[in-house]
């Protein structure tokens, strides 16, 4: 096959130098433990709007709930609030 090829620059193999793998340079994210996971039921026009705020802003849906929550939470004057207290956990019975 190779007589059939002739000098064609096309098939020639010439050595390839390995490189290192380029490292990617990773953009500090947020601590994970300034986050807690939720679940709450809102209206489907406010989650239409919610979603077009963040669409427009061009944000995630979490980066413009944390920003409408701290403008919001920005103009009260926190120390009136009282502090909820924390859940227990609800033990499943087996059985």
């Amino acid at each position: 096959m190779s007589k059939a090829l002739g000098n064609n620059p096309l098939f020639k193999s010439e050595p390839v130098e390995e490189t290192a793998p380029a490292t990617q340079v990773e953009e500090p994210k947020e601590e994970l433990d300034e986050f807690m996971t939720m679940s709450f039921k809102v209206r489907r026009s406010l989650c239409k709007t919610l979603r077009d705020y963040a669409y427009t802003n061009r944000l995630e849906i979490q980066g413009a709930l944390d920003k409408i929550l701290t403008d919001f939470f920005g103009n009260i004057d926190l120390s009136t609030l009282l502090e909820a207290p924390e859940k227990t956990k609800k033990t499943r019975k087996k059985g």
